[in-house]
């Protein structure tokens, strides 16, 4: 499963990024979680569950609770940095 929204999901959470699906109605994608197989090229198997949305309800209150977008570049530059890197000693 490449080059999908399914497949970009759930490689950001094998790789630690958080992500869910949101899906239009009517459609065959109303359930959660989505269960991928991940097969790597040695042929390791990893099942990931994705969160899966698609309820106006459902979207609305995962917008809701989503982090505010940043916006000046002033909060961008303290987006994961670590303290002591500014440390001077």
């Amino acid at each position: 499963m490449t080059d999908t929204a399914v497949g970009e999901a759930d490689w950001c959470c094998l790789n630690g990024i958080e992500r869910v699906l949101v899906s239009l109605t009517p459609s065959d994608w109303e359930f959660s979680p989505v269960s991928i197989d991940w097969i790597s090229g040695a042929g390791a198997k990893k099942t990931v569950a994705v969160e899966n949305h698609w309820t106006s309800e459902s979207v609305e209150a995962l917008l809701l609770a989503a982090q505010a977008p940043l916006d000046s570049w002033r909060q961008f530059g303290g987006v994961g940095e670590d303290p002591l890197h500014r440390a001077h000693i």
